[in-house]
């Protein structure tokens, strides 16, 4: 499970004692509660450009961040937003599937030695003393040619030791050639843009028929 949310964020910019600080943290605050309850698409998407578009220089300033913090911050949150559509909607957990979020799984091995990384999401389900992987999936808030080359070759490797594995990544921009959205389906059973609503349900969907097919 990822150990830094988004509350972790909020919680310091309204404890900072900074009044720009408090206030961008009260606003975030009152949106991410709203998008927790709802699970409204256009919630969360007022909330993550919130965060870039409002209060990106006050959140680095206040609590002494590098740009890539800010990612982190809408990254983290995209994971966090997916994870509760997943367990809500579909309720995996009752059908006797586990939800790892940031964990590491084998994606690889060879001459008795292993290889783990930490995957955005993944729906597993029990086997002997271990988990194995039903749907994995990657959720990214901008997707560039070098963050497309990763998830791809952690989803190869990982189908190497798990063929049955069903791969999604999930986006908001991409900032790729177009024509890696092609290539990217060779190796990535499906790519879902969350900027529009009607990919939401074309996920759901996705992930219920890989878990519904386990059982």
């Amino acid at each position: 499970m990822r150990r830094t949310r988004a509350i972790d964020y909020i919680k310091k910019l309204m404890s900072s004692g900074d009044e720009d600080g408090a206030k961008a943290g009260e606003d975030l605050f009152e949106l991410y509660l709203k998008w927790k309850e709802t699970l409204e698409l256009n919630d969360f998407l007022t909330f993550v450009d919130l965060i870039q578009n409002r209060w990106k220089d006050t959140i680095m300033r206040v609590l002494k961040g590098m740009p890539q913090m800010i990612g982190q911050f809408r990254a983290f949150s995209f994971e966090e937003y997916l994870v509760d559509v997943i367990r809500s909607k579909l309720k995996p957990e009752r059908r006797g599937f586990r939800i790892l979020w940031n964990e590491k799984l084998l994606i690889w091995r060879g001459g008795g030695r292993e290889y783990r990384a930490a995957l955005d999401i993944v729906l597993s389900r029990a086997e002997g003393y271990g988990e194995v992987p039903v749907v994995a999936i990657e959720a990214k808030i901008d997707v560039d040619a070098p963050r497309l080359r990763a998830v791809m070759l952690n989803f190869e490797m990982l189908r190497k030791v798990y063929p049955e594995v069903k791969t999604a990544l999930v986006y908001l921009y991409w900032n790729a050639d177009e024509i890696l959205k092609d290539i990217a389906r060779m190796f990535i059973d499906e790519l879902f843009n969350f900027t529009s609503k009607r990919h939401v349900p074309a996920f759901l969907e996705f992930v219920n028929s890989a878990l519904s097919k386990e059982i």
